[in-house]
């Protein structure tokens, strides 16, 4: 994002409508092109003009707001603004790089190893008398288990960035 480039919010009144509706360009959301400033529409959910005014500029101050602009800032910008204008400036912002089909596979296969080490463990008389993982499939667990952390680290250290 540029950071000279501002985006303003307006309303609209939809043909056949009787409630506001308003559109502005999001800073944190990419387009189809992959550039930032996706254009979004919201309902105000409200059919008086001033009302819609008024969140219509409560909008633009949060766009102009830099240090707003972070998923991480939404209860700060709760106590400032409209519910509707949070959840219209924060909802649909993922972290950059979250990827949850990437967590939930990791962590699938992580109790797939645990399982069939458990397994292994109970079938073996001799590895029942200790209280440690034995045999070959066991060596999965700690590879798993080392993914698994560092990629909950990469992407928690992603959300706090943002």
């Amino acid at each position: 994002m540029e950071k000279d480039k501002y985006y303003t919010a307006s309303k609209a009144l939809p043909e056949g409508r009787t409630v506001w509706a308003m559109t502005f360009r999001h800073p944190l959301r990419r387009d189809a092109r992959g550039k930032y400033g996706l254009k979004v529409r919201k309902g105000l959910a409200t059919t008086e003009e001033d009302r819609a005014n008024d969140l219509v500029e409560q909008m633009n101050e949060l766009l102009s707001k830099l240090e707003l602009h972070n998923i991480s800032k939404r209860a700060d910008a709760a106590k400032l603004f409209d519910e509707i204008i949070v959840s219209a400036f924060y909802d649909g912002v993922e972290p950059e790089g979250y990827n949850p089909e990437l967590i939930r596979t990791l962590l699938f296969l992580f109790l797939l190893a645990a399982r069939i080490s458990a397994r292994f463990v109970s079938r073996n008389h001799w590895c029942r008398k200790k209280p440690r993982f034995c045999g070959t499939s066991s060596a999965l667990i700690p590879k798993m288990t080392d993914s698994l952390r560092l990629l909950l680290q990469k992407q928690q250290s992603r959300i706090l960035r943002l």
